[in-house]
């Protein structure tokens, strides 16, 4: 999506517009599932290491979202469904290297005021960041 500088969400909230691909080495293309499991965690984890998942996190009410290589997405995703996980989500997705915190209430507010700028157009389906805002 081409913006000129005046209609730029980027510009209206505060921030400036980078050259395509200027920030994608902050991001790591991944395959990422959300999965509600029963039982115990422990158990859940060492299901989800086994079907070949790199990484979990347990985002609690007993759901996790696994992160895996972007070619096996579909074969851990099957694996997860056979050994009794309830996936909720599979997608494809950039997942930030490393957040970055942000505790000011005034860059706070604009960064927010822009990802939902962006998220507002209609030719943008999809959102990246990796901004951590605070509750400030």
């Amino acid at each position: 999506y081409r913006f000129t500088r005046h209609r730029c969400p980027a510009t209206k909230n505060g921030g400036n517009m980078a050259e395509p691909g200027a920030v994608a080495f902050q991001f790591a293309r991944k395959g990422v599932i959300r999965a509600g499991y029963l039982g115990d965690i422990d158990e859940a984890m060492l299901n989800v290491i086994d079907a070949g998942a790199e990484d979990a996190d347990d985002i609690g009410n007993q759901e996790l979202i696994i992160y895996t290589d972007p070619k096996e997405l579909a074969a851990v995703r099957d694996d997860l469904q056979v050994r009794g996980l309830d996936i909720k989500e599979a997608e494809l997705t950039f997942v930030p290297n490393a957040m970055v915190e942000i505790t000011d209430s005034e860059a706070a507010r604009k960064a927010t005021n822009m990802l939902n700028a962006l998220e507002d157009l209609d030719d943008v389906t999809n959102v990246h960041t990796n901004a951590a805002i605070k509750d400030v």
